[in-house]
Formats: C-alpha cells, structure tokens, sequence
C-alpha cells in the first residue's frame, strides 16, 4: 500500500518536514546561543528583575502589556509572579493588561485599539509602579502609547523587543534587547528572559 493511498505523506514530504523542523530548531538553539554567550543582556536581567522585586515588596505593582503571542507572554508572566514561579511564596502584584475582554474591546470601540493599554494604565496605574512592555518589532502603537502615559505618570517603563532600533526605546527607562530579529525567535527568547526575571524573584523572596 503506497503513502499516497493511506492519507499519510510520501517520504520526500516527510523528510522536507524534517528538514524544516531542524533548521527551526537551528535557528533556535543559535539564538539561544547569543543569549547566553555573545550578548551583554544579563546586567539588564539582574537590574531589571531587583527592581521589580523591590518595587513590588514597597506595595507597587507590575503592569505588563503586549499584542498577540506577546499578550499572552504578558499573561504567563504575570501568572508566574502572582500564583508562583518554582517555589511557594507570597502572591506578588502583578497583572496583564492583555486579559479583559471587554475593557479591550470597549476602548477599541470607543476610542481607538491604539489606545487599549494606555488607558488602562491611566487608570489604574501609580507613580512608584512598573510598566513592561512586551513588542517584537518595538514599534506597536498601542504599546508605544502605554510606555508615553506611564513616563508621564513617574511609572518605570521596561521594554522587551528585538535587537532593532525602534520607538518604544525612546519611552522605555530599561530596555531588554534579545538578540533576534524574526519574531517567533525573538519570543522564544523573551520567555526565557521572563523565566531568568521569575527565577530571580523566586531567590529575593526568602
């Protein structure tokens, strides 16, 4: 019986999918590669991580936004910060921005989908809190207006992009820049940066 009459592909299909999936995981480890080895980023986890820490045991929060695969990183990162990481320990004050449905869908009605974060923000954030700011590509709108409002609110701004030069560097106090440029490698890369953050929380809070 041939491949072709039991519904699965023939062998040069499968063997182009192979190829496929491990250059995918190629391009992948040698991203990882640049992370741990030829770049300058940990410095910036380390202060990064301190200061949410800290921020967060003054009674501040930590507000994080992002669109698609970077709005739900939003949520997994807060999820981690408030539930738990790798040890039990006190709830910390987090949330995404990224979760109401119909906050997000009201302001994109209303007013404008470039504005769905900053309003947010406008609301419900206070001087003394921090603001991530998780883009690919750096230069999403609604995301550059968020880190805007919360610089002019005394809000720290942490942005998390690529390693490309964009807008949301001039409003961001911090800036974690993996170095990546095609997206789903640069969000491979934020979750591991998110999880370092978590991991060094998880130790500051004994």
């Amino acid at each position: 019986m041939s491949a072709g009459s039991t519904g699965l592909p023939s062998q040069s299909d499968r063997d182009k999918c192979r190829q496929i999936v491990k250059e995918a995981m190629g391009r992948a480890y040698g991203a990882v590669n640049a992370l741990m080895f030829g770049h300058t980023l940990h410095e910036e986890i380390t202060t990064v991580a301190q200061l949410m820490h800290k921020r967060m045991m003054e009674g501040s929060k930590v507000m994080i936004c992002g669109n698609g695969g970077s709005a739900t990183d939003a949520m997994h990162f807060a999820a981690e910060l408030v539930v738990r990481y790798a040890k039990n320990r006190e709830p910390l004050s987090a949330m995404a921005l990224t979760a109401d449905q119909a906050i997000l869908t009201a302001c994109a009605n209303d007013f404008s989908f470039n504005h769905v974060f900053e309003r947010q923000v406008a609301a419900l954030g206070q001087s003394g809190d921090v603001l991530i700011c998780i883009s690919t590509s750096g230069n999403s709108p609604n995301v550059v207006h968020a880190a805007q409002c919360a610089q002019n609110m005394g809000i720290t701004v942490v942005g998390m992009t690529g390693v490309m030069q964009c807008k949301l560097h001039a409003h961001s106090d911090l800036t974690l820049n993996v170095p990546a440029t095609e997206t789903a490698l640069v969000q491979t890369l934020h979750q591991i940066v998110y999880h370092s953050i978590c991991e060094v929380i998880d130790d500051l809070c004994h």
